[in-house]
């Protein structure tokens, strides 16, 4: 599948599903999967193709690490506590889907595939990618303009294993409608393993 492919998906949801508001397609995947990226070109496709889109991404709700309490284990508690996913659909998600001039929705980020979540979407996409390849995504932007060390910990230390819960707990690819392979490496992820 390429990226031509998910705009006709879209488009074809967008046909399909009649409202009066924008259909919401969730693209999510693990950290640095490249979710942002595809969401950004799949965006600038439907507006070519004449859809009026909205692209909202995750990050905005992100809790910081200073707000948020990671002890005793930093994965789990980022896990549950990182996001505010009611804020951003209520003063966000919500309005837009009721807007007659928006026509779809493309809402990026992380977690979004949570099974209490998942009855949001008309379409939710899963980005794939092999957590080796996202941690070289990862230092290569270093959003967090963090030294290399400190990126490597965070990683290690808070977003995988919070990744790894998502993946055990939700099972998001298989809630997927598609999976978007995204990856440049045949790898294998890391196991971690947490009790909740």
């Amino acid at each position: 599948m390429t990226r031509a492919d998910l705009v006709e998906v879209i488009r074809g949801k967008h046909r399909v599903t009649a409202r009066d508001g924008a259909i919401l397609v969730a693209i999510s995947g693990i950290d640095a999967a490249g979710k942002g990226t595809i969401a950004r070109d799949v965006a600038g496709r439907l507006k070519a193709a004449g859809l009026r889109v909205a692209l909202v991404g995750g990050d905005g709700w992100l809790i910081q690490g200073e707000k948020l309490d990671l002890d005793p284990d930093p994965g789990v508690a980022f896990y549950r506590r990182g996001f505010w996913f009611a804020t951003m659909f209520e003063g966000v998600i919500d309005p837009l889907r009721r807007d007659p001039a928006i026509d779809v929705i493309l809402l990026e980020g992380i977690f979004l595939f949570k099974r209490e979540l998942r009855h949001r979407y008309d379409l939710s996409i899963w980005i794939d990618c092999a957590y080796e390849t996202a941690l070289q995504r990862a230092l290569a932007r270093n959003q967090e303009n963090l030294p290399r060390e400190q990126l490597l910990s965070d990683y290690a230390r808070i977003y995988f294993p919070a990744q790894e819960i998502h993946l055990q707990r939700d099972n998001p690819r298989e809630f997927a409608e598609i999976v978007f392979p995204n990856d440049v490496a045949e790898t294998l992820r890391p196991a971690y393993s947490h009790n909740f």
